[in-house]
């Protein structure tokens, strides 16, 4: 978390939206942030979380956690936001942990500053990645 360079490889699912699993891959660098997102079928998906992802830096990459949450999402302006809540994280041997903590995530468009809705909504600038909390949380702080 925190470090450049650095790549996110997940599987999204939107159950309820339209059924669509995507594989992203984000990679933060310091040229900028990247993300390619491609749909694949539940065949691939199933492939995947059996046997893993080969990237080619990397290697093969096995999902070690799985992550679900309920989200909504709002606009203001030129700006999205999002706000997710009942954020349960579950290992592979089905130990599940809900986390505590809700998310609230802005999303700017490029002229909007993020001063002023810090200001206007008393908010509080910080990281929150939901992977590291529930890798801490299943394997770490609860073993």
């Amino acid at each position: 978390e925190g470090v450049v360079p650095r790549k996110k490889i997940r599987i999204r699912e939107y159950p309820e939206k339209s059924k669509k699993i995507n594989l992203e891959i984000k990679i933060s660098s310091i040229e900028g942030r990247f993300k390619t997102s491609k749909e694949i079928d539940k065949l691939n998906f199933k492939k995947i979380k059996t046997f893993g992802y080969l990237d080619k830096v990397y290697g093969i990459c096995k999902p070690i956690i799985n992550v679900t949450y309920s989200r909504e999402y709002y606009e203001y302006k030129k700006s999205r936001f999002t706000f997710d809540r009942d954020i349960f994280y579950t290992s592979l041997n089905g130990r599940k942990i809900l986390d505590s903590c809700n998310v609230f995530e802005i999303k700017l468009s490029d002229q909007e500053n993020i001063e002023e809705y810090i200001n206007k909504f008393g908010l509080k600038n910080s990281r929150f990645s939901k992977y590291c909390r529930g890798v801490n949380s299943i394997y770490f702080k609860y073993k």
